[in-house]
């Protein structure tokens, strides 16, 4: 299950450590890389050996890939569950946030809302996930308590801001 205890919750309000987060995440991604270039100039032992360490990464990758699904369903219904996993993959920070997003709009504006997941990709730097909103409240209400969540998410940084939208929807 994704953590939503009090260091999480703390972890996103502190910019610091987002930081160290996003380096973490893009130290493994790119650590792919480096090792690559490591193969293509080692040896034939070092080559074995640094090709198990890759085969072990990309199946912890899998692994945390194949665990999204079960850990958000908790949360959120999938439009198209490939789509979004595969965002969410490298988008850390959102995936660690989607907890958070839906116990807030269970809390603060429909318990009994349903919440989907969906991509809309219009090309490669074009990518954003909508999390849709079917809610019985009125439309004002539910705009306002989203344009609250947009001002949390533009704080937290325009990477995220700008990979994740609302709709809402009647129940």
């Amino acid at each position: 299950m994704l953590a939503t205890d009090t260091y999480t919750q703390a972890l996103y309000a502190n910019p610091t450590a987002q930081a160290y987060f996003y380096e973490k995440y893009y130290e493994q991604v790119f650590c792919l890389e480096w090792v690559k270039q490591k193969i293509n100039t080692a040896t034939n032992t070092y080559k074995t050996n640094a090709i198990t360490d890759i085969a072990g990464l990309i199946n912890s990758f899998e692994k945390e890939k194949m665990t999204i699904p079960e850990e958000l369903s908790h949360y959120y219904e999938f439009e198209d569950q490939n789509k979004v996993v595969n965002f969410l993959m490298s988008n850390y920070c959102i995936l660690k946030l989607l907890p958070l997003i839906s116990e807030r709009i269970k809390s603060d504006l429909d318990k009994k809302a349903k919440l989907t997941l969906e991509m809309l990709d219009e090309g490669e730097n074009w990518k954003t996930l909508f999390i849709n909103i079917y809610t019985s409240q009125s439309w004002e209400k539910a705009d306002a308590f989203i344009d609250e969540i947009l001002e949390y998410l533009f704080k937290i940084g325009p990477a995220v801001s700008s990979s994740i939208n609302f709709e809402i929807l009647p129940q």
